[in-house]
């Protein structure tokens, strides 16, 4: 007679006690195998209850250290499953069995079969985990080598986490049995359920637990565990050993998650998760473990995410996490919090309690948008924005959070402040005030409603006489077809009552008049004046039988209206008005609250759409992005400048980053090319009706942006069905279509057609006929030219081809331009010639094939028209023609540079196809037999000197053409060229602002063209632009000036410190140019800054907001190229702090144009290096002013250990 007690560890069962079971000694190992025969077959005769006579056998075999895998699985396929299986009959059957006796044998099967499971469990786990921490893959084999046929390992065939699953689930089926009828004390042994649970902790223990295949074992384990604890007082051991497991294996963390919802769930124990927060707080608090804080964060989103409801208990231990170091608990908490609201809180019909509690969680949540850390406070205004989503911010709370998240949009985190942003967003779309946040019309319905809530409130009745005046009419019509009915009809008797008196019956007379009850009022009247015969309230002095209409009348007004001790108020006779009264009463007051409400939150949107304007200049492309959603969303619910800004928007479309270029191009997609209409015509003409109305209230800036922004879209299909639209608006089908619709349809067909060259190819004599007619606008006609400029971009046989499709000279197409160019050439009150010829040069140099002949006689036509056959001029010559002279100027500077483009394009094609370029005769200069010639010659040079030697030559001979197209003497642009010079030299003379911005642009394009004219003219180039009275000229010779740069380097850099002078220059639009060149020349490295810098830096102070942003997002490019943005700023600083400076900064300029540069630097290896140079500059300082500066810098930089031992 003995029992078997689980041992604490398995040695002690070789330990002999008095009345125990032990295992006197282990069995030998080949032994153990040839018993092992002999047990399967006792497992099939007799099922778990032989475990009692060869349990020695098992224990040996699992104490042997050598047995392999192949033998484990091997013993616990044919013995400790089929067990495990039996068992559940097993105590099914012991249970009914009433012998203490067999109880107690039955008590000890259980124990023992679980017991073997348990340290099977282990000693596979531990083999298991052995071989994975030292396994070593196997090396990589070259690819040429065959591999050899891998070998299967034994523990990879058989699948252990699945027979844990079915053992589990025996184990389960024997808890649910009443176990505690085998118990003496009718309480099943507390070592047998610890030995369960040990069971199941040793599963969570498995690396891959969390992994979605294994979630059938997670389950099992689960459904034991909360078994335990609910009936089997387990709950007490179960939670620090819970607590212990997620400190130890943070993958166990979401199965006991799991299982601890479970448990609180289907098995009720409500404390369960309560406990584990608390012990989880407090190890948190005072144990340094590392990744509990990661574990309790999994434990808590986890629960959260799944039974929020289930942490409402714990809210008070959740709050204190709020106040531990690890960020993520802090997180956590939040998102628990969250949940909470959103699930258990949304409901509009919450009690007041939990009202309370609601407003404290949202107090934590805002509390948490200034938390020190930022990952923390992204995720507060991530789960506010989750929170707007689903609106669930009661309304009173949701202005006292966005006036905290404000500050949030220049958080110094781009993660935060990319998150508030979104909040904002996303408060903006589920906004509960408005569909439109027009600031203007909301104000005028605030007005209306306060008059109508005045007029509410005055007195609702009109005075006795003017109500009375409303009454009558009615009131003599109903007594008429009263009296007549009643001389056709017998008059019914009528009968006195004696309940009221006089008084009551006046009220209810004039009660039933108000009502417009006249008949009830008649009858009342006449019954009146029989039960009150010598009442005088109810009678006056005319004769009633002689007009009884006029008598009766007089009655009533009388009672109406000279009652004096009668209140006539309309609310005193109608109950039910005063009700709807109180009604009206109480809509327009909550009427009037909403709209002030609404008012509120759009001007704090529109100071909120400000701060995050700021945002599109910054250098984070999330942020960006997430700004430009913002005023998708703004633009659609009509926020103010919201229409400004997603013009200004339209410009990062030609950004270099691909996700703000998509971003611009999904706002305006949603915006302008989204349409609701069924048939596919309909939809391409809305897209188009849209695109027109943008193009015509659009900037110029903006026009670039939308042609980008159309391209975009024509690659993606877009614009596939609209064309045909298009041509149809553009040629004028319908004679309701407009002209400057038809303009509207050509400049998007433009648009399109820089994408699709082949569009106008195709619709050639379209363009020709409807874009070359005398009666159209010049606009139409400049814009045809551009379109049809596009015809050089298509190649005649493909790619490879060297020839693109170009028109004969002799074609219609040139001689319609040259007519109309001529036509118009005398017309100075036209508008738009000067565009319209300057396109036509371009697109005659683009499309024909020999462009000088047609430009030369266009050229001559427009020269005869002005001066005679010997070239000479009257002296009325420049007061009479002067308008004139102006275009012929523009006019044959685009010409000379159409020229030039013209003759590098015929060299590049010869560079690339030489041999068929030989048969082009493009000039009368014999460009290209000039180029064949130098290039006989490579047969009789060496073949390492010939490239280069014909390069030169060909170099010489294009430098030599283009000096003879400027200088040339004597020539028509000889001649043209002196008069642009004379317009340029004769300061003194009276000539128009125009006719000087004209001659001195044309100066330019002939430096463009000829190197030696550009050194022989520089000089009155740089003084006309620094000296010129006008500001045309000035701001047009900043732009040549730029251009020249990068034609000629060598000869207009010494000249380059002139055009940094022009940043101070008086004019907005001088100062703009000069910052857009010099953004341009610094952005390619043509330019160095150094020495000019701070110039550039006092633009970013300028009153105009254009030069301000270009300068910002200067340096915003510069801070993304390396360390360039860092070698310049010492300078900056040494330039803007100069106590010798002429013109003295005030400090409030330093500091905002510091911090904003020191803003830029990102890296800590320059903010260290920054540290250290301005720690060595305040050594050496003199001046109070400048260690002041310095010391400002210093304070805008980030600090680590390095730095600060530097300081």
């Amino acid at each position: 007679d003995w029992e078997f007690i689980i041992p604490l560890t398995k040695e002690d069962l070789l330990k002999s006690t008095s009345g125990q079971y032990s295992v006197e000694n282990l069995i030998d190992w080949k032994t153990c195998l040839s018993s092992l025969k002999d047990l399967k077959k006792d497992i099939s005769a007799k099922g778990c209850v032989c475990i009692l006579r060869r349990f020695d056998i098992l224990y040996s075999i699992l104490s042997e250290k050598e047995i392999d895998f192949a033998q484990l699985q091997d013993v616990y396929d044919s013995v400790i499953s089929r067990m495990l299986k039996d068992i559940g009959s097993f105590v099914r059957e012991a249970i009914l069995n009433e012998d203490p006796d067999s109880k107690r044998e039955a008590v000890n099967v259980i124990k023992m079969n679980v017991y073997i499971f348990s340290i099977f469990e282990k000693a596979y786990e531990d083999k298991l985990s052995f071989n994975s921490e030292n396994f070593i893959s196997e090396p990589k084999r070259s690819k040429g080598l065959k591999t050899k046929t891998k070998s299967v390992k034994p523990e990879d065939l058989w699948d252990w986490n699945l027979q844990k699953k079915l053992a589990f689930t025996y184990i389960y089926e024997m808890l649910q049995q009443k176990l505690n009828l085998l118990w003496p004390s009718y309480v099943v042994e507390e070592a047998l359920i610890n030995l369960i649970a040990n069971c199941c902790y040793k599963a969570f223990e498995n690396p891959d637990v969390g992994q979605a295949k294994l979630k059938p074992l997670r389950d099992s384990v689960s459904q034991v565990l909360a078994v335990l604890v609910a009936s089997y007082n387990h709950g007490i051991t179960c939670i620090p050993k819970i607590v212990q497991l997620m400190k130890q294996f943070e993958q166990a963390v979401p199965a006991i998650a799991s299982t601890a919802v479970l448990m609180t769930t289907e098995y009720k124990c409500t404390t369960i998760i309560p406990k584990i927060l608390k012990e989880l707080s407090i190890s948190i608090h005072d144990d340094d473990v590392p990744g509990l804080a990661k574990s309790v964060a999994t434990f808590i989103t986890d629960i959260a995410e799944a039974n929020p409801e289930l942490l409402l208990p714990s809210v008070k231990a959740l709050s204190r996490n709020l106040t531990v170091e690890p960020y993520v608990v802090r997180n956590a908490s939040l998102i628990a919090f969250t949940e909470i609201i959103l699930n258990c809180f949304s409901d509009g019909n919450i009690s007041e309690g939990s009202q309370g509690t609601r407003d404290q969680l949202l107090r934590h949540l805002r509390n948490h948008l200034r938390d020190q850390n930022s990952y923390v406070r992204s995720k507060a205004l991530q789960l506010w924005s989750k929170l707007a989503g689903a609106r669930a911010i009661p309304k009173s709370y949701l202005m006292i959070l966005l006036q905290s998240a404000k500050n949030r949009i220049s958080d110094k985190s781009l993660m935060s402040a990319k998150s508030a942003i979104q909040l904002f967003t996303v408060v903006l779309k589920e906004n509960p005030y408005a569909g439109r946040l027009n600031l203007t019309e909301m104000r005028g319905q605030l007005l209306q409603a306060k008059t109508i809530l005045r007029n509410i409130n005055a007195k609702r009745t009109l005075p006795k006489e003017e109500a009375w005046a409303h009454l009558e009419v009615d009131l003599i019509l109903e007594i008429n077809k009263y009296i007549s009915n009643l001389e056709n009809e017998l008059e019914e008797e009528m009968v006195s009552t004696q309940s009221i008196n006089i008084s009551d019956v006046l009220l209810i007379i004039i009660k039933l008049l108000l009502e417009k009850h006249f008949v009830e009022a008649i009858n009342l009247l006449k019954q009146s004046e029989l039960q009150f015969p010598d009442a005088q309230e109810i009678r006056c002095n005319l004769d009633k039988n002689a007009d009884p209409v006029e008598y009766y009348t007089a009655v009533f007004k009388k009672i109406f209206t000279k009652s004096a001790d009668l209140p006539l108020e309309f609310d005193n006779f109608n109950e039910e008005y005063t009700k709807q009264k109180a009604v009206v009463d109480y809509i327009e007051v909550i009427r009037l609250a909403i709209i002030s409400e609404s008012i509120n939150f759009t001007i704090l949107m529109n100071d909120v759409g400000k701060d995050i304007n700021s945002i599109l200049k910054s250098k984070s492309v999330m942020g960006v992005s997430e700004a430009i959603e913002f005023f998708t969303v703004a633009y659609q619910f009509g926020l103010a400048d919201s229409r400004r800004v997603m013009r200004n928007i339209l410009l990062l479309v030609r950004c270099d980053q691909p996700a703000i270029k998509e971003a611009v191009a999904a706002a305006y997609r949603k915006l302008y090319l989204t349409t609701c209409h069924k048939t596919a015509r309909a939809r391409a003409l809305q897209v188009c009706l849209v695109t027109f109305m943008y193009f015509f209230i659009s900037s110029a800036k903006a026009l670039k942006g939308l042609v980008e922004a159309v391209q975009e879209f024509v690659l993606e299909g877009i614009f596939k069905r609209g064309t045909l639209v298009l041509w149809e608006k553009f040629d004028k089908k319908d004679d309701q279509i407009t002209e400057k619709e038809s303009i509207s349809a050509l400049i998007l067909l433009d648009m399109i057609a820089y994408k699709k060259p082949s569009l106008v190819s195709s619709n050639l004599q379209t363009v020709i006929n409807a874009g070359f007619s005398e009666h159209r606008d010049l606009m139409a006609v400049q814009y045809s030219c551009k379109m049809l400029s596009k015809i050089s971009m298509i190649k005649k046989d493909g790619n490879t081809s060297l020839c693109v499709l170009r028109l004969p000279g002799d074609h219609e197409l040139f001689e319609k331009i040259v007519n109309l160019v001529v036509i118009n050439f005398n017309k100075v009150d036209i508008q738009g010639y000067k565009p319209m010829s300057l396109a036509a040069v371009t697109m005659i140099s683009k499309t024909c094939c020999y462009p000088e002949k047609v430009l030369d006689l266009l050229l001559r036509k427009l020269y005869v028209q002005i001066f005679d056959s010997d070239g000479n001029m009257d002296s009325t010559f420049f007061s009479v023609k002067e308008a004139l002279i102006e275009r012929l100027l523009l006019i044959h500077g685009e010409i000379l540079l159409s020229t030039l483009v013209h003759i590098y394009l015929v060299i590049y094609y010869f560079n690339v196809f030489q041999e068929k370029v030989k048969k082009w005769q493009y000039f009368n200069y014999d460009v290209v037999n000039m180029l064949a010639k130098s290039s006989k010659n490579q047969d009789n040079m060496q073949k390492e000197i010939d490239d280069e030697m014909v390069n030169d030559a060909i170099m010489n001979a294009v430098t030599q053409l283009c000096e003879e197209l400027v200088t040339e003497e004597p020539t028509v642009n000889a001649h043209i060229r002196d008069v642009a010079i004379k317009v340029c030299t004769n300061v003194k003379e009276p000539y128009s602002g125009t006719l000087k911005a004209a001659a001195a642009t044309t100066l330019a394009k002939y430096m463009m063209v000829s190197q030696a004219f550009c050194e022989d003219k520089i000089q009155l180039l740089v003084t006309l632009m620094e000296k010129s009275k006008e500001e045309t000229v000035r701001g047009n010779l900043v732009l040549a000036i730029g251009d020249l740069l990068m034609r000629y380097p060598n000869v207009i850099e010494p000249w380059t410190p002139h055009l940094f002078t022009r940043l101070s220059d008086t004019s907005v639009t001088v100062r703009k140019n000069t910052v857009v060149v010099i953004c341009h020349l610094v952005t390619r490295e043509m330019v160095k800054v150094r020495g000019h810098v701070a110039e550039i830096c006092l633009c970013l102070e300028d009153t105009e907001v254009s030069i301000s942003e270009q300068v910002h997002s200067l340096f915003i490019d510069l801070a993304r190229k390396g360390n360039t943005l860092y070698n310049i700023i010492p300078d900056i600083i040494s330039r803007l702090s100069n106590p010798e400076r002429s013109e003295t900064i005030t400090t409030e300029v330093f500091d905002r144009i510091m911090k904003f540069i020191l803003g830029l630097i990102g890296k800590e290896r320059q903010n260290e290096l920054l540290v250290e140079k301005l720690c060595t500059r305040l050594c050496e300082a003199t001046d109070k002013r400048q260690w002041r500066d310095l010391a400002f810098c210093l304070n805008q930089l980030n600090y680590n250990e390095k730095c600060l031992k530097k300081l």
